[in-house]
């Protein structure tokens, strides 16, 4: 129990992280920040603003792209890619929600939910997904992704693969959706539905909330409805047909559970139902209403920039934020990932899924780290779907290639020194551009550290020890220490040319180092 107990902790802790640095724990935040309220206040208030930005202010979702799908929701005959007709639909492969998930029910439901939701987004939009287009959205092998999708497949749960036989489609009935909210009228108890859907709490009030809306419209136009509620008309359908098929059991529970609704009239304009939302239910006052809608609208614009189809939206922690500091008391800036690639089509192996995860693990940190952020490993492990350790196994697998995490920007935990490595690759006759492509530093990076290390090479040379040499350099004890045990190691005749170089470019350098937070 000791080792699973110390498991669990650690999951949390890496869950929670990942969470902090969500659009919706972004906006909690902000609230707090402007209003003195309870922490379960602002979600309640940061869901209604996530939902209005969705159905008005966000144009593309952070974790949203745009990928070929098999068009027609009938499309399951077998036959060659070059065959099939192909339409453009647009997913939510990240979402905060996977965030909740990863808390509350661990990575493994967390990558369930988020495969189901990529399904169904898809056949919402008239297509369907294939098992080779899922192993490309997620490092998995075909085998593996059948075993995730089989419990929901065994509850019914409407999530077609094309190819799939016809004996197994036709056992597959409804969204989850409205299985979840089937479940809830009949009495049984939120948790447990959220656990067997894979649902977040935030998506399971989202569903609850355009539920009431449905059962309390006067209309049974599903097109209507579900412009009004902003759910797929397939899901509104569905709630319809529950409502008028047990409308003692869902007349119960929607008393049983009051919630404050917005009239009717006001839901078709999204900003004026928003405000209508502040005023009555979180009581702001009409210049407050305004001013946040305001912010929202400013937010919804800086997150929408142009992007690629395969491109996603990160948040993480700046590269020279040193250790040692929360997520919270840490500047967090977005940034733009690739998250597919032409390449990547090339990579998809169903019995193998090794490769495109390690072309993903070196992309997704390289780039993040050119615009300033440094990953960490569950940052990568969440962006995958896998657990850290799977991250760390795969990078262990490359030893020669230094990737610029968090944990080795900020010299963090027992992993060697990324500056070590770079003057170890340096000192063994690697140029400084095969230095750049297997590290992902940039220019700047490397003949900085080279530099540094230079200058204390030089030190050495004269008899200096570390304590002095730290005063003298600036930089840290720890980092003296490292490359003075590099400088011990490489005297040999076969590295003294490389060290004369390395004691020039110093030389060509002089002045007193400036310490770098990165090192």
């Amino acid at each position: 129990m000791g080792k699973l107990k110390v498991y669990r902790q650690r999951a949390n802790s890496e869950a929670g992280r990942v969470q902090k640095k969500t659009l919706f724990e972004f906006i909690v935040n902000m609230v707090m920040q402007r209003r003195e309220i309870a922490y379960e206040e602002a979600k309640l208030l940061a869901e209604d603003a996530l939902f209005y930005l969705n159905q008005s202010g966000l144009k593309r979702g952070l974790g949203e792209i745009t990928i070929p799908a098999i068009s027609g929701r009938k499309s399951h005959k077998r036959q060659s890619e070059r065959n099939q007709p192909l339409k453009m639909v647009r997913v939510n492969l990240i979402s905060d929600e996977d965030a909740s998930c990863f808390r509350e029910f661990g990575m493994k439901a967390a990558l369930t939910g988020r495969l189901a939701r990529v399904i169904e987004e898809a056949y919402f939009q008239d297509a369907l997904l294939d098992l080779r287009r899922l192993c490309l959205l997620f490092t998995f092998t075909a085998k593996a992704l059948r075993e995730r999708l089989a419990p929901l497949w065994r509850q019914g749960a409407l999530l077609p693969i094309c190819g799939m036989p016809k004996k197994k489609r036709e056992s597959l009935e409804k969204p989850r959706g409205v299985i979840a909210m089937e479940r809830y009228v009949s009495g049984d108890d939120p948790s447990a539905i959220r656990k067997d859907l894979f649902l977040s709490e935030g998506r399971f009030r989202r569903y609850w909330r355009a539920f009431r809306m449905v059962a309390s419209s006067s209309s049974n136009d599903v097109e209507k409805l579900s412009e009004m509620t902003g759910e797929p008309p397939e899901l509104v359908a569905g709630w319809l047909s529950l409502w008028q098929k047990r409308p003692d059991k869902c007349r119960r529970r929607l008393s049983e559970v009051p919630s404050w609704e917005p009239p009717q009239e006001m839901l078709p304009d999204p900003a004026e139902s928003f405000y209508h939302v502040l005023i009555h239910r979180h009581r702001y006052t009409p210049a407050a209403a305004e001013n946040f809608i305001m912010e929202l609208s400013d937010l919804a614009r800086s997150l929408s920039s142009s992007r690629k189809d395969g491109q996603v939206v990160y948040v993480g922690v700046e590269s020279d934020e040193p250790p040692g500091k929360s997520i919270s008391a840490s500047r967090l800036s977005p940034v733009v990932i690739d998250y597919l690639c032409p390449e990547d089509w090339d990579l998809v192996n169903p019995d193998s899924p090794q490769a495109l995860k390690w072309e993903r693990i070196r992309r997704f940190s390289t780039q993040a780290y050119q615009q300033g952020v440094s990953l960490s490993l569950p940052d990568l492990a969440f962006l995958l779907g896998i657990s850290t350790d799977a991250v760390s196994d795969c990078m262990r697998e490359h030893p020669k290639v230094v990737l610029p995490t968090r944990g080795i920007t900020a010299d963090m935990g027992p992993a060697i020194s990324h500056a070590k490595k770079i003057i170890t690759l340096y000192l063994n006759g690697y140029d400084e551009t095969e230095i750049v492509r297997r590290t992902g530093h940039s220019y700047d990076s490397v003949e900085r550290y080279l530099i540094n290390f230079g200058r204390v090479v030089l030190l050495l040379d004269h008899g200096m020890r570390a304590p002095a040499i730290r005063r003298v350099t600036g930089l840290s004890l720890k980092v003296v220490k490292s490359y003075e045990e590099i400088y011990r190691e490489h005297q040999s005749e076969d590295h003294a040319w490389c060290m004369a170089q390395v004691r020039r470019l110093a030389s060509a350098h002089p002045g007193k180092a400036q310490r770098s937070r990165k090192e």
